[in-house]
């Protein structure tokens, strides 16, 4: 699909960054995120820089990204606070905080190892550490960390844990009305991830593997070994219509100190999981319902690996990929915004009205509009048909 200028939705929300940013920084901020959404095929700057017409030389798009004259980071908390305000967060009364890992298929550039990964193994690429929040039923990304295994870098080397660490320090949690419930993968249940969360005065819920080994009275057990041994005991209970089998208990577990545990299942299934957590109050059919909301992260993994092509970049410095990646979410965001406002003006209350790549065939159909109208000014103008496929593509040979 190609544009001829912003459509006027975005053109709107960009101007939200514009004291952060030079004018032709502007000017390429604006072409990577319509590029973004609007490209069809690879999302790397030579697709996102055709998409405009008249074509334009990609050497100040590639500069923009590859030796960035602006702070991604400063960039970032400009988007959160749009977010937040746009989104109308800030009296919210419930905020969950959810950290995993996202693997990029990649197969050079720095900071490049192999990483496991649920659906397709063990994957060479690079990893990133992501956290997104969610409040009032609407999910946005906050920040990310791009892991760089130990000698892939001139560095300093910071393990994962660090990063969801620096992550959990650095979160603002757009609503004080309620505690933070920070939900994290299985592979961060551990005392230092712990102890950040519990200095923010954070609660926490995690799901622990079955070897995770526990004390249950003055008895040493793996996880697995309890579950087995209380299966009798368990009962039921239902959960959005759905009934579940479940046993609450409390253990000890090494640097975790006392937690409870809640071990649950669907019924007539034998999937099970250990729900692990310090929240003591809730009961166990809303402490199943909340652990649920883990899964709000994987959509938003699905929808910038494939509505945004996250993982296109060929970038060979780390922190040109970093840079991308802002940008990325920079571009969901303001997408998550656009969906809210167009709900809003069809009547619907809800965020589930419509999904991003509804959202984003929306931002293409306006670029549409915006090539139509740059046509009919070029035949207004009196230019031939041999000079506007110059202009489209000035590389194609026009024979005569």
């Amino acid at each position: 699909m190609f544009a001829a200028q912003v459509p006027s939705p975005l053109k709107g929300l960009l101007r939200s960054f514009a004291p952060l940013l030079s004018k032709p920084q502007q000017d390429n901020l604006a072409r990577m995120v319509v590029g973004l959404i609007s490209s069809e095929g690879g999302k790397t700057i030579k697709g996102i820089s055709d998409t405009f017409i008249p074509h334009k030389d990609q050497s100040n798009l590639n500069r923009f990204v590859t030796d960035a004259k602006w702070d991604y980071r400063e960039l970032n908390r400009r988007r959160i606070k749009l977010v937040e305000d746009e989104l109308e967060l800030a009296n919210s009364d419930r905020c969950t905080l959810i950290i995993d890992n996202t693997v990029v298929e990649r197969y050079g550039g720095e900071g490049l190892g192999y990483h496991h990964d649920s659906k397709h193994g063990l994957v060479k690429g690079h990893c990133y550490v992501t956290e997104i929040c969610s409040c009032s039923g609407v999910s946005y990304p906050v920040d990310l960390r791009l892991y760089m295994p130990e000698g892939t870098s001139d560095k300093p080397f910071r393990s994962k844990v660090d990063l969801a660490c620096e992550l959990i320090d650095e979160f603002d949690a757009p609503s004080k009305k309620d505690v933070v419930v920070v939900q994290f993968d299985e592979w961060y249940l551990c005392g230092e991830v712990v102890k950040h969360v519990e200095d923010r005065g954070f609660r926490w819920i995690n799901e622990a593997k079955g070897n995770r080994v526990l004390f249950y009275g003055e008895e040493r057990l793996k996880v697995s070994e309890l579950t087995n041994r209380m299966r009798p005991f368990f009962r039921e209970v239902e959960v959005d219509g759905e009934l579940y089998q479940c046993l609450d208990v409390e253990a000890y577990m090494p640097r975790l100190r006392n937690v409870r545990l809640l071990f649950n299942c669907r019924a007539n299934s034998k999937d099970m999981h250990n729900l692990c957590t310090n929240i003591k109050e809730l009961p166990p059919g809303e402490l199943i319902k909340r652990s649920f909301e883990r899964a709000k992260i994987e959509v938003f993994h699905w929808d910038i690996k494939n509505v945004l092509g996250f993982g296109e970049y060929r970038f060979r410095e780390s922190e040109a990929a970093i840079t991308h990646s802002h940008l990325v979410l920079l571009t969901y965001s303001l997408l998550l915004i656009m969906k809210k406002r167009i709900e809003k003006r069809n009547g619907k209350r809800t965020t589930t009205g419509i999904s991003i790549g509804e959202a984003c065939r929306i931002v293409r159909d306006k670029c549409l509009v915006t090539i139509c109208r740059w046509f009919r000014e070029m035949y207004s103008a009196g230019a031939s048909i041999t000079g506007v496929l110059h202009m489209i593509r000035p590389r194609i040979q026009i024979y005569k």
